[in-house]
């Protein structure tokens, strides 16, 4: 464990990234060896690991690169949620395939084929594109079932 970092300013992270729990259910808590490549941990596990470590460091610009991917409905809600809270004025690029999660970001840019299609706010996406509109009305579906 780095000295620099306080024990406190670790477990806050691991609150705010839903693995406190699973950390103290761990018989080293923090000082647990998790193995070569972490393979102890499921990969929803390494991801909130991932975000732990962002809001550790608060770093001026955080990118998450479809970070929640593997975290069930409710955690991933409470984890971007946190994220959202701990930016403050640094820069967030968040890469997802989830409108719901681009419905708080200044900035949306849609890429097709690795070309920006269009840019714009969430509002503005779901007023004239319709792939956002469709992906939207995909995601709403998909939270029904």
């Amino acid at each position: 464990m780095d000295k620099e970092i306080s024990e406190e300013k670790i477990w806050e992270a691991l609150e705010l990234s839903k693995l406190k729990d699973e950390v103290n259910n761990m018989e080293d808590k923090l000082d647990t060896n998790l193995g070569e490549s972490a393979y102890r941990l499921s990969g929803g596990q390494k991801q909130r690991i991932n975000i732990a470590r962002n809001m550790i460091h608060k770093r001026d610009i955080v990118i998450y690169d479809d970070t929640l991917s593997a975290l069930d409905s409710k955690t991933e809600e409470e984890v971007f949620n946190n994220i959202m809270n701990e930016q403050n004025d640094n820069i967030l690029i968040f890469i997802s395939n989830k409108v719901s999660h681009m419905e708080k970001m200044d900035k949306v840019y849609i890429l097709v084929d690795g070309k920006i299609q269009d840019v714009g706010t969430n509002e503005d996406l779901l007023q004239r594109n319709e792939l956002y509109k469709e992906l939207q009305a995909y995601e709403k579906v998909g939270e029904v079932i």
